[in-house]
C-alpha cells in the first residue's frame, strides 16, 4: 500500500508540476456509452416522494466501496480514469524523450521515483527551506515566506487564488482564511473531536523531531494553540457556503487600513500581483480577526508553524520516514487508510 501510495503521489506530482507544458497524444480507447445511465433508478419510489432515492436509487443500495478507498461515485471514477492516462502519458515521456517537454517530465517521473536515491537524501532536500526560516528575523521576512507559498512547501495565514468575479464577467483576485492545518474549525474547538486534536498536537511533535527541530513537544503545544485562536475567529464550512457572505470587494489601501499589522501591497507583490489594485476578500471578519493574531504572535511561534507545515507538506516526497509519519496521521487519522 505503501509503495502504491508513493507512485500515486508521484505521478499525480509530476503531471500537475508539468503536466501542462506536454500536448498530450489522443489516447486509443473503445468507445465509452454516453448519457443518463437509466438503470441507476429506483423506479419502485414516486420522484415526489424522495427524488435522491428515485434517482440514483438502485445505484446507491448496490454500490460497495472497494476496500483500498473510502469513497466510490462519478468523481472519484472519473478521478481514476484521469490518473491512468496520465500514467500512460508520463511512463511514455520517461520512455521515449523524443522531444525536451517529454524528456523534462521523463526525467522528474524518474527522480520522483528514485526510491534508493530518495531514503539516501533523507532530509536534505528540506534543508535550504529549513535554513530560510530559521534565517527569518523579523515579521516582515516572515511575510516573503508566507508569499511564498503557492509556489513553494511554506504555507500562509491567508489563501490567495485567483477566481471568477461573481458579480462580474472578469477574473478576480479572492483573499481568504488559512492558517489551520486540521480540516475543519470544529475540530480545534469541538470537544467532539479531543482525539483527533490530541492526535494532531502528536503528529506536530513527531514532524518537528524528524527535523530535529528544537522542543517539538514544547513546540507543538503553542502550534496547536495558535491554530485554535485561528479557528476559533475562522469561518465554518457552512458560512462559507454563502455566496453573498464571502463577496466583499475592496482595494488594497482599504484592506491596509481595516487589517494594518501586515503590509498587503508587500504580500502581494511578493506573490506577484504586483499590478493588483482591488480583490475580494471571501471570509473578510476572518481575514481581519487572522491579521491581528499574527500581529500579536511572537515570531518563534509563528517560525515553529512555518517549519512544521514545510515538512507536512513535503513528506509525501521525502523517504519513507517521512512518508510513514505523515500517512499515519493525514491517512490513518484523517481519512481512515489502514493499509
Amino acid at each position: 500500500m505503501e509503495r502504491r501510495t508513493r507512485l500515486h503521489i508521484r505521478s499525480a506530482a509530476v503531471a500537475i508540476l508539468l503536466g501542462a507544458a506536454l500536448a498530450a497524444p489522443a489516447l486509443s480507447q473503445s468507445a465509452q456509452p454516453s448519457g443518463i445511465d437509466l438503470s441507476a433508478r429506483d423506479t419502485r419510489v414516486r420522484p415526489g416522494d424522495d427524488f435522491f432515492r428515485y434517482a440514483p436509487g438502485n445505484w446507491y443500495t448496490q454500490a460497495q466501496i472497494p476496500p483500498d478507498q473510502t469513497e466510490i461515485g462519478a468523481y472519484p471514477d472519473v478521478t481514476a480514469k484521469v490518473r491512468e492516462q496520465l500514467r500512460v502519458i508520463i511512463e511514455d515521456s520517461a520512455r521515449l524523450h523524443d522531444d525536451p517537454e517529454r524528456a523534462r517530465i521523463g526525467d522528474l517521473f524518474g527522480s520522483f521515483m528514485d526510491e534508493p536515491t530518495i531514503e539516501s537524501l533523507d532530509a536534505a532536500p528540506l534543508r535550504a527551506d529549513l535554513n530560510r526560516i530559521a534565517r527569518v528575523a523579523n515579521k516582515e521576512e516572515f511575510l516573503t515566506l508566507m508569499a511564498a507559498a503557492p509556489g513553494s512547501f511554506f504555507s500562509s495565514l491567508f489563501w490567495l487564488r485567483i477566481e471568477s468575479d461573481a458579480k462580474s464577467p472578469t477574473n478576480v483576485l479572492y483573499v481568504g482564511q488559512g492558517g489551520l492545518g486540521s480540516n475543519d474549525p470544529e475540530y480545534y474547538v469541538s470537544p467532539a473531536f479531543s482525539s483527533q486534536k490530541a492526535a494532531y498536537r502528536d503528529y506536530i511533535a513527531r514532524t518537528l523531531r524528524l527535523v530535529g527541530y528544537a522542543a517539538p513537544e514544547a513546540n507543538s503545544e503553542k502550534i496547536v494553540e495558535l491554530e485554535t485562536d485561528i479557528a476559533k475567529v475562522s469561518w465554518s464550512q457552512t458560512q462559507r457556503r454563502d455566496i453573498a457572505a464571502t463577496y466583499n470587494p475592496t482595494t488594497v489601501a482599504a484592506l491596509q487600513a481595516l487589517a494594518p499589522g501586515i503590509s498587503w501591497r508587500k504580500y502581494l507583490d511578493t506573490v506577484g500581483a504586483r499590478d493588483t489594485r482591488s480583490l475580494v476578500l471571501a471570509e473578510k471578519s476572518a481575514v481581519v480577526a487572522i491579521e491581528e493574531i499574527y500581529a500579536n504572535s511572537t515570531l518563534s511561534v509563528l517560525k515553529a508553524w512555518q517549519t512544521f507545515h514545510t515538512v507536512d507538506n513535503a513528506s509525501r516526497f521525502l523517504s519513507r520516514r517521512f512518508v510513514n509519519n505523515h500517512f499515519a496521521f493525514r491517512g490513518t487519522v484523517q481519512k481512515g487508510w489502514t493499509g
